[in-house]
């Protein structure tokens, strides 16, 4: 099962890979150097933990067109089971409130996204520690897409995402709207999407490469980061600058997550 995307993206090189009969794609983002990060003062309607505006060097770095969908997720999920890799305990087979292969997975807290991953990258390259989440940093730039629009992909939402004003019953099938100059798709609206960083309340002291924000294993914060808004928030809230935070064991019909990855050689 492959997600067909509803238009094709230029130029950026795209790696394809197959877990059963589910296919998903990672783009290469070339990453930059000073890249701004974060809203201006002057900038209405987006909190103050947006700021300040700051410069990062981003690393190239992949990501997936869209966000895990049910389909892959249960064949990830049941592949790793039969191949040892998981414990039939650790992840449901099924855990979307709202069914749909093409539909985001959602309702899967942080520690079962990344435990996912794990899993993908067992199955797919025999390493544990290939696919991941993004970091924040990562996870805005590949939202702004080469532009600095308001929503990954232009100024008007409703080309772009999923969010109350347009579908507040429910989530959607990926690929349906625009994608943004990358080529990718729902990172505006339909589910939010975890985050490798810990919540900082603000940018102050931020590191400055594109790496996650997080403290050592033993002192993480008490948060995750999420990013995106989803199909049941206000429009505002799907902002490529937006930021937002939710407990690690925090599972939801409106969370899901997207996978990043290094450039492969």
């Amino acid at each position: 099962m492959t997600v067909t995307p509803l238009f094709e993206s230029p130029g950026l090189k795209k790696k394809t890979y197959t877990v059963g009969n589910v296919t998903f794609r990672m783009v290469e983002l070339p990453g930059e150097v000073g890249f701004w990060m974060g809203n201006e003062d002057k900038v209405t309607n987006v909190p103050s933990d947006a700021r300040p505006r700051h410069q990062k060097n981003i690393s190239a770095f992949a990501l997936a067109e869209f966000p895990v969908t049910q389909a892959l997720w249960e064949a990830v999920v049941a592949r790793a089971q039969v191949q040892g890799f998981l414990e039939e305990q650790e992840l449901p087979l099924t855990p979307a409130t709202f069914p749909g292969k093409n539909r985001p997975v959602e309702s899967v807290d942080w520690h079962q996204a990344r435990k996912f991953c794990e899993a993908l990258s067992c199955l797919t390259l025999n390493t544990p520690d290939f696919f991941r989440l993004p970091s924040e940093s990562e996870w805005e730039y590949a939202a702004r897409g080469m532009t600095g629009r308001k929503y990954s992909g232009g100024n008007y939402l409703p080309e772009q995402g999923w969010y109350r004003d347009n579908n507040g019953e429910e989530t959607m099938p990926v690929g349906l709207l625009g994608p943004n100059k990358y080529g990718l798709y729902d990172l505006s609206g339909n589910v939010s999407e975890w985050c490798e960083d810990d919540w900082h309340s603000n940018y102050k002291n931020h590191p400055r490469d594109g790496r996650a924000w997080i403290g050592p294993p033993d002192k993480r914060a008490y948060h995750r980061v999420r990013r995106g808004g989803s199909f049941d928030l206000a429009p505002d809230i799907s902002q490529c600058t937006y930021r937002y935070w939710s407990r690690p064991d925090v599972r939801s019909s409106d969370i899901g997550f997207r996978l990043a990855a290094p450039v492969e050689e």
